[in-house]
């Protein structure tokens, strides 16, 4: 019938996103069976009862983060000059390549110090590569899924990572304890080759095409490459859509960061009970963001992305705020289920929008400009609560209003008001963006209405 509509199928049935998510899902299991053998080999063998253990652990951390803080922003140019598949194939195999390369250090068992400097090296090799390769992702994605599946889409691709941090731990585990090395790094290298044949799968739009041929006259104009990153930035600071996005990215990342580093405190302090069970909220936020990936993007698609994220960001605040002065386990577990369902609905809008907001020229640099900041904000967060919970506020205590306020529950407290007054902004600053979703389900509602 004319002027009928037809719901469109799942991005899942479509083949490109179909391959490019069963592509990232199985590198991202990769990745994370990969830092968890890191830990592992590292804490049991090559720092075994060594007081200096925690610190080398820590050195990971500190070798994935330095090519996010330092080269972040520069690989978004790049990015916008070069052809995203090819980055994309180039970056997995380089990948594959350093997994492959910390075989090398193994005939260096003895040499605790060289096994340690080839192993920061080559996570700080992997890292750089990430650097080109998501932002890259984020392209690919806005070129091979329809518009009007973003939201859905984007949900869907939220569930990645909740899904392998279940999976990976327990694999990496059996992995490393009864076969060793070899299999947990071997099983890595092969995620990036999966990916990779994904990605040449892929059947792009002509204008991959027609970008390659512009990329090769980009590419002599490098005395436009600080030109050009300015312009991403300048970009990036006068959107106020981008802006906003970056406000709630920080602050949820921020309270991420910053209970993983109190969290365990929290749960003998202030839970009051085993260290023993801290995992499990770890596991319920872990479910919670499943759960939220799957309603999120069908949500948003009703609603509209900007709807999406304003109110999230308020229940995320709303639920932190609850979940910092609750003093039952059960209780804690269950809002840790919340806190994550929020806060992976958070997240869900925040892809569909960029794509919204941004020319595809720019998408690089725009990408490159939000991920170095939430990285820093995480860093920061983090030392900032570690020095007030062991020094400003360690001798708090305060009741009011019935509440009691020691220095877990307070830093937690002013991080769930934050996000909260994000939300308010969000619903403000974006109210005139207009919604392309909600547009779509208007006039579809209007055509439904006329003929009935």
């Amino acid at each position: 019938m004319a002027g009928s509509t037809q719901k469109a199928p799942s991005p899942l049935l479509q083949r490109n996103f179909a391959l490019l998510w069963a592509g990232r899902m199985v590198s991202v299991l990769g990745d994370l069976i990969f830092n968890t053998t890191l830990i592992l080999w590292i804490s049991t063998i090559l720092a075994r009862g060594q007081s200096w253990a925690p610190l080398a652990v820590s050195g990971t951390s500190i070798a994935a983060t330095l090519p996010v803080l330092l080269l972040g922003s520069l690989a978004g140019v790049f990015v916008d000059r070069w052809n995203k598949r090819r980055t994309m194939v180039w970056m997995d195999g380089v990948r594959a390549l350093l997994i492959l390369l910390l075989f090398a250090s193994l005939p260096f068992r003895f040499l605790t110090t060289w096994q340690l400097a080839i192993i920061y090296l080559v996570v700080c090799g992997l890292n750089i590569c990430s650097q080109l390769f998501t932002p890259s992702s984020l392209v690919l994605f806005g070129d091979i899924v329809a518009d009007d599946q973003w939201e859905r889409a984007s949900g869907i691709f939220q569930l990645i990572t909740p899904l392998a941090a279940i999976i990976a731990p327990p694999i990496a585990t059996f992995l490393f304890f009864t076969t060793g090395l070899f299999w947990a790094l071997i099983f890595n290298a092969l995620s990036f080759v999966v990916s990779l044949l994904t990605l040449l799968a892929l059947a792009l739009p002509a204008r991959q095409d027609q970008e390659q041929r512009s990329q090769e006259q980009w590419s002599e104009q490098r005395s436009r490459l600080f030109k050009e990153l300015l312009e991403g930035f300048q970009f990036f600071v006068r959107n106020t859509t981008l802006v906003t996005l970056l406000v709630v990215s920080v602050l949820i990342v921020a309270f991420d960061s910053i209970f993983g580093a109190l969290g365990i405190f929290f749960v003998t302090q202030n839970l009051h009970t085993s260290a023993t069970l801290y995992g499990y909220i770890s596991s319920a936020a872990g479910v919670g963001a499943v759960l939220g990936a799957l309603l999120a993007g069908l949500l948003g698609a009703r609603i509209g992305s900007v709807r999406l994220l304003g109110f999230s960001t308020l229940a995320t605040g709303v639920v932190i705020i609850i979940f910092a002065h609750t003093t039952s386990f059960p209780i804690a577990l269950l809002l840790a289920f919340v806190i994550g369902l929020c806060m992976v609905a958070t997240n869900v809008p925040i892809m569909p929008l960029m794509l919204q907001v941004t020319p595809r020229p720019l998408l690089g640099r725009v990408e490159a400009v939000l991920t170095p900041t939430m990285t820093l904000s995480a860093l920061l967060a983090v030392a900032i609560a570690g020095w007030l919970d062991s020094g400003a506020l360690a001798s708090m205590h305060l009741v009011l209003a019935g509440l009691t306020f020691g220095p877990i529950d307070t830093i937690f407290s002013v991080a769930g008001v934050l996000t909260f007054l994000a939300g308010v902004y969000t619903l403000i600053a974006l109210r005139r963006l207009p919604d392309k979703q909600s547009e779509e389900t208007r006039v579809e509602t209007e055509a439904a209405a006329r003929e009935g």
